[in-house]
């Protein structure tokens, strides 16, 4: 009897879980809300790449509650699941998905985790990613330099 119940339990979940590309609206606010690195231009680079390149979320009833996007850099980045659906599956669930929308695209998939963050690098090794190499950023974000120049043309006369 409590097999039964167990997977209707686990069945009503799976009606409810919907795995898309991170919407324009309350997707992009998710990430934006949720990326350690947001600052004042983060909104206006989301608007940007969202619909541009592969993303993923999973949406409960509606509801975006994990989601990753590759960035223009061509890496999966921006992972985040809410604390109150964490070890339920959605990280890796989103993350497959990603891969696959990349793959789809002939993108190759490609990450990074920070070395102090063990839960992500455990969720690589679960997605069947393969450390690579160890790098170092340096991130300049929203600091675009517009370089403007008037060109003299000699009249025609």
């Amino acid at each position: 009897m409590n097999d039964s119940s167990d997977n209707s339990k686990h069945s009503k979940n799976l009606e409810r879980e919907v795995l898309k590309t991170v919407d324009l609206e309350e997707g992009l606010e998710f990430i934006y809300k949720n990326w350690k690195y947001s600052d004042d231009g983060t909104r206006v680079y989301l608007h940007r790449i969202l619909g541009n390149i592969p993303s993923a979320g999973l949406y409960l009833e509606g509801k975006i509650v994990s989601g990753a996007v590759q960035g223009s850099n061509g890496v999966m980045a921006m992972l985040h699941t809410q604390l109150e659906h964490r070890n339920k599956g959605y990280g890796v669930k989103v993350m497959r998905h990603l891969i696959k929308e990349l793959l789809k695209a002939g993108l190759s998939p490609c990450s990074v985790a920070e070395i102090k963050n063990l839960a992500s690098q455990k969720l690589h090794k679960k997605i069947g990613m393969v450390k690579s190499h160890d790098v170092d950023y340096i991130w300049c974000y929203n600091k675009v330099i517009i370089i403007w120049s008037k060109v003299e043309c000699p009249d025609e006369n």
